[in-house]
């Protein structure tokens, strides 16, 4: 922020973008990490249930995001 109360959206928004970017890099890292984790006959199973924790906590993190702020 500025002395005056102004922000700077242009810098916000190439920080924003950035961190989206990076994040959506760790979560297709994080899928094939978790495909060689597990063995092949459960390789399925184990995938589903790590892919609904992962979107469970991105809907539990937009609520308490703003708690945070």
């Amino acid at each position: 922020m500025e002395k005056d109360g102004k922000s700077h959206p242009l810098l916000l928004n190439i920080i924003n973008g950035t961190l989206k970017f990076l994040s959506s890099g760790s979560y297709a890292i994080i899928y094939i990490y978790a495909n060689e984790l597990f063995p092949t006959n459960v390789r399925n199973t184990g995938m589903g249930i790590c892919s609904m924790v992962a979107r469970i906590g991105a809907i539990i993190g937009t609520y308490s995001n703003d708690n945070l702020v």
